[in-house]
């Protein structure tokens, strides 16, 4: 395990080195911590590479990767529910229908858009749904990072966007059952049943998740506060968040971050709401949120943006254009005025985790082949480089939160 511990480190310092470059120079430091896992990746210094890595006692680099993804995984987790401690539940019911709006622009117009060019590329009508249903995910934690740095996620457009991704993460797994049960070989099984038990999943789930948490978290915590046990709540409100977490992906068919977040909000309704949020923070940001976002850039190769067919690189601006578009206009259509709607148009570009899962999905199932699979990693990655800087330009500067 020795190699793990010197990896972790490396990921670690290079992390908050390359973040606080990016916040020396005007831009939030997750845009350093995600290029110093670039830097850190196989296009360049290639670390998993490194003899040191490679020795009789080593673990070897598959393994090694597969340990950082999970602690990666672990870290979007406490970043989405420490994002539901930060949220303000009244003001995100105020923008509720602007929310809405703004995620079914963001899932109707990447999803024609996606359709349109895979029949245009010459790929066939599920192929081509595929990359639609792709192209409408929508993954949050890199946004709300950066909108907790710009000290923005209070505001207007930052609870839309919070809110935007909630109702997004619903319509996509609702678009991809669909595309599923009606045009993938053998896998439409039960048809619209198959929609439907869909449905009814999504239904138990958040009626339970939040009836559950807005009568038992206050209780909950007061009860194990008085239990004389070191750290106890702490211990207690992670359990629940990784609870939910397995319980949205497991019987609510939508992804875990949606668990986590939905945590933090029902959390974040409690007289611990404070507490938590610091404690939280300390390890989160220390250790698993800088090994989230530098594996992230480890992913990337950067030999391949320059091999991109002309297609991948359409299927990039497709990606981008409709999804700011689409949701720009659910939130102008709801009296924001131009430059609001093109903020929560900028903060819903990342795909994320959520574009990965449902790449890796129609791979395993023959939907997609491995170069479309490949060129929508790509787009996964480029939306995802590009939300931060994209947030930096479009939201009005009010410095940058003190990191630790």
């Amino acid at each position: 395990m020795a190699t793990l511990f010197l990896v972790v480190a490396i990921i670690l310092v290079s992390a908050k080195l390359l973040g606080a470059l990016s916040v020396r120079i005007g831009f939030p430091s997750v845009l350093g911590e995600i290029l110093a896992g670039v830097v850190l990746s196989s296009s360049f210094l290639n670390l998993m590479g490194w003899p040191v890595f490679h020795g009789t006692h080593s673990l070897s680099p598959e393994t090694l990767d597969k340990v950082l993804a999970a602690l990666a995984e672990m870290g979007v987790l406490f970043l989405m529910f420490i994002a539901g401690l930060e949220t303000d539940l009244e003001k995100m019911l105020k923008v509720g229908w602007a929310a809405f709006w703004s995620a079914a622009g963001g899932v109707a117009l990447p999803f024609a858009g996606g359709l349109l060019l895979g029949h245009w590329a010459g790929y066939g009508w599920t192929a081509s749904l595929f990359i639609g249903t792709l192209l409408t995910a929508t993954s949050v934690s890199i946004t709300a990072q950066t909108l907790m740095e710009l000290k923005q996620l209070q505001s207007k457009e930052g609870m839309t966007i919070l809110g935007a991704a909630v109702i997004d993460d619903v319509m996509g797994v609702l678009v991809l059952s669909l595309v599923v049960a009606t045009a993938v070989p053998q896998g439409g099984a039960g048809g619209m049943a198959a929609i439907f038990k869909t449905l009814l999943l999504m239904s138990v789930f958040f009626a339970l998740s939040i009836g559950l948490g807005r009568r038992l978290f206050e209780p909950l915590l007061q009860a194990v506060s008085r239990v004389r046990s070191t750290q106890i709540v702490m211990s207690t409100a992670l359990a629940v968040c990784l609870l939910y977490s397995w319980s949205a992906e497991v019987v609510g068919q939508v992804a875990a971050i949606t668990g986590a977040y939905i945590a933090g909000v029902l959390f974040s309704l409690t007289s611990f709401r404070e507490d938590l949020t610091q404690r939280t923070e300390v390890f989160a940001y220390s250790f698993f949120v800088p090994v989230f976002l530098a594996h992230v850039g480890m992913q990337t190769k950067v030999e391949a943006l320059g091999d991109a067919p002309l297609f991948a690189l359409a299927l990039v601006l497709v990606a981008i254009l409709a999804k700011v578009v689409g949701c720009a206009a659910g939130a102008w259509g709801m009296r924001f005025t131009p430059a609001e709607s093109l903020r929560v148009g900028v903060g819903m570009i990342s795909r994320g985790e959520v574009g990965l899962i449902i790449a890796s999905y129609g791979l395993s199932r023959g939907v997609i082949d491995e170069r479309i699979f490949a060129e929508m990693v790509l787009v996964v990655l480029v939306t995802t480089l590009v939300t931060p800087i994209g947030l930096r330009f479009v939201f009005p500067s009010k410095g940058f939160e003190k990191t630790i």
